[in-house]
């Protein structure tokens, strides 16, 4: 379920960028200094991830900021600057 007005498709990003570095919630809230239950919610869209939270997934699971903001829409953006 998705809070109202927020896009859905960040949350796919943070649990593809996830699952791309074979991280369990556990470990990916450990690495950015929340819990799972906190991940889970950022994943399930119960929450809007914030620009440091962006930040910290994308360093720990390996991806650009851009991916987790914009998608690969983003890429091409990042390749026009």
């Amino acid at each position: 379920m998705h809070a109202t007005g927020t896009d859905p498709a960040p949350a796919a990003r943070i649990r593809a960028a996830r699952a791309a570095a074979a991280l369990s919630r556990e470990e990916l809230g450990r690495r950015i200094g929340c819990s799972a239950r906190a991940v889970r919610r950022l994943e399930d869209g119960g929450r809007p991830m914030t620009p440091a939270e962006r930040a910290r997934i994308a360093l720990a699971c390996g991806v650009p900021e851009w991916f987790l903001a914009h998608g690969w829409h983003g890429w091409e953006r990042a390749a026009s600057r």
